[in-house]
């Protein structure tokens, strides 16, 4: 037993002070039914929470206050959110403190929820300022997050006048976006009336519905009291108004002076209602009553079940048994892996269907004022066997057929999912023979690419299996030419003739090139043979000249003639030597 408690103290402890990141979802704050006593008055405070949007699991506070006016009778814990305490309410006259560390097996919400009560009797004279510190509020989220974020302090008065403290700020803009006129005094002569007086029409505008539940109390959020309004008809010259828990209670008593309203306290928690009669000259007419429903305290502790917690049903039963002393419960709220909740009514109700895996589930129940409880647990899902998949064209064209084939469990359903990235771009679904396999034909037009291909099995429950590694799939343009085993398309046979084209253009420019370096060489040759047989011929016509003047016994007329005709045929060999040359460079 001593191990547990100790246990358990580590635990709340934990949770209580580990802070990681803040929400700033909830106030901690004190109230009391007035703000200004005199001495020997005994009266309470009490210590609230404000958290409608987190579930809260632990609370910590020191009050403090001044011990020469107020002194403490007593700290009561009874109707507590709380169901343990890690430090029980405890108090110090002589150093002025309360101290408590609270919690809650199960997570609440509420807009006022009641901690602890503090008896406080007034002895000596001024402002008491009790001021909170050291708190902590922990959300019931598995981390001890510290969630705290707003503190309202009292102030009171013992012989002397103060206002009560300003309320929590998340109420003031909840409740207070509307400002309700006061009360007004009806100062006019009344007319004289042929019938009695009609029922009032009772609008209270803090709790606008009188059908509803409310989970705020006006003096502990409002800053005390509550506004009731009504039409005055010109014939009424007197009201009756009376408080209380009867619904068909008659006020007798007739006010002193004549008001459109009135202003009221709403104390506790539960059924009030506000009884107003009118008065004319004829006597008092009938009585209205308004109801007024308040709900502060969360629903009691529940145990969330599921029978068995590992299980192949996609969508098991989950039962609970909650209750709420005074409004009743209204809903229950079932939140999957932090996902958004789903609304459920009745308290035997099956999930959603959920995926394979371990997955933790919080029921939180509300009741009809708002308030809620929760608890949670963890749950496995387990798949169906993964399908086989034996064939699949991994390659086809565009608008031809994709065919794939397996085996699985006689029964079962297959769904086929073609997914392009993370985008699916079609999904199929194929029933299991009796024999445990299957065949999928896949006729949808798939644009141009590459895509996944991955298959998964369903039964009749909705039960799925893990998918099959994701295979490739291609697909290619429209096939126009087969050859064999080689399938061409459009863009396939363009390319290829483009590829042929240059090859063809390539060979002929080779042998143009070389045709051309062949020529090259021939002219080459021919205009070094051309100069070389004009050089021989230049050189033969020299030594004849050379010759020809050195021999004796010819006159000088014939060597001049000789000379001339030898002059002109080296002229006419130079001459051919260019020319020749040139028309060889010609040819093409």
């Amino acid at each position: 037993m001593i191990k547990k408690i100790i246990l358990a103290f580590f635990s709340i402890a934990f949770l209580l002070f580990l802070t990681v990141g803040v929400s700033e979802a909830a106030t901690l704050y004190l109230v009391s039914k007035s703000s200004n006593y005199q001495i020997g008055d005994e009266f309470e405070v009490e210590v609230k929470v404000e958290s409608e949007e987190d579930s809260i699991n632990a609370t910590q506070a020191t009050i403090s206050f001044p011990s020469d006016i107020l002194e403490v009778v007593g700290v009561d814990k009874s109707n507590s959110t709380f169901n343990f305490w890690v430090q029980e309410p405890s108090f110090s006259n002589e150093d002025g403190k309360i101290v408590f560390i609270g919690g809650t097996s199960k997570g609440v919400t509420g807009s006022s929820l009641h901690i602890v009560k503090i008896k406080f009797k007034a002895k000596g004279t001024g402002e008491a300022e009790l001021s909170l510190s050291d708190s902590v509020i922990t959300a019931n989220d598995g981390k001890g997050t510290n969630i705290l974020s707003d503190i309202e302090n009292l102030a009171i008065g013992v012989g002397v006048r103060t206002t009560i403290s300003t309320p929590p700020v998340s109420e003031v803009v909840e409740k207070e976006e509307v400002v309700v006129p006061k009360p007004q005094v009806v100062e006019r002569p009344a007319v004289t009336a042929s019938e009695l007086p009609g029922a009032p029409e009772i609008s209270v505008p803090f709790y606008p519905d009188p059908e509803k539940w409310y989970n705020y109390i006006t003096w502990d959020n409002k800053g005390g009291e509550t506004n009731a309004l009504w039409e005055v008809p010109d014939d009424v010259i007197s009201f009756a108004f009376q408080v209380d828990q009867n619904p068909n209670s008659v006020p007798t008593k007739a006010e002193e002076k004549l008001y459109n309203g009135k202003s009221f306290y709403v104390f506790d928690e539960g059924i009030s209602y506000v009884h107003v009669r009118f008065k004319n000259n004829l006597g008092w007419g009938p009585t209205a009553h308004y109801r007024i429903a308040i709900d502060t305290t969360a629903p009691l502790s529940f145990e969330a079940k599921m029978d068995p917690l590992i299980t192949d049903n996609p969508s098991p039963v989950i039962s609970f048994e909650a209750k709420d002393i005074l409004s009743g419960i209204s809903h229950a709220l079932l939140i999957v892996d932090g996902k958004e909740g789903v609304r459920v009514e009745g308290e035997e109700v099956l999930l959603p269907l959920q995926e394979p895996g371990v997955h933790n589930l919080v029921v939180r129940i509300f009741d009809r004022a708002g308030n809620s409880v929760e608890d949670d647990l963890q749950f496995e899902i387990l798949p169906l066997d993964t399908p086989t998949l034996t064939f699949l064209t991994k390659s086809v064209s565009q608008g031809e057929v994709i065919f794939l084939s397996g085996h699985s469990v006689p029964g079962y359903y297959i769904e086929t999912i073609i997914r392009d990235g993370e985008r699916q771009v079609f999904s199929g679904i194929t029933e299991v023979n009796e024999l445990g396999s299957f065949e999928v034909t896949i006729d949808k037009s798939l644009p141009l690419g590459k895509y996944q291909l991955v298959i998964k099995a369903r039964d009749s429950r909705g039960a799925v299996s893990f998918e099959t590694e994701p295979e490739s799939l291609n697909i290619r343009a429209k096939t126009i030419l087969s050859l064999g085993f080689i399938d061409l398309t459009w863009f396939e046979i363009t390319i290829f003739i483009i590829l042929v084209v240059l090859i063809v253009a390539g060979i002929l420019w080779w042998l143009y090139f070389e045709k051309e370096k062949t020529k090259g060489a021939y002219q080459s040759i021919a205009v070094r043979d051309v100069n070389k047989m004009a050089d021989l011929m230049d050189s033969d016509l020299n030594q004849l000249r050379a010759w020809h003047t050195k021999e004796q016994g010819v006159n000088e007329q014939a060597k001049g003639e000789a000379n001339f005709f030898l002059d002109k045929l080296s002229k006419q060999v130079a001459n051919m030597k260019k020319y020749i040359a040139d028309e060889i460079n010609k040819i093409n």
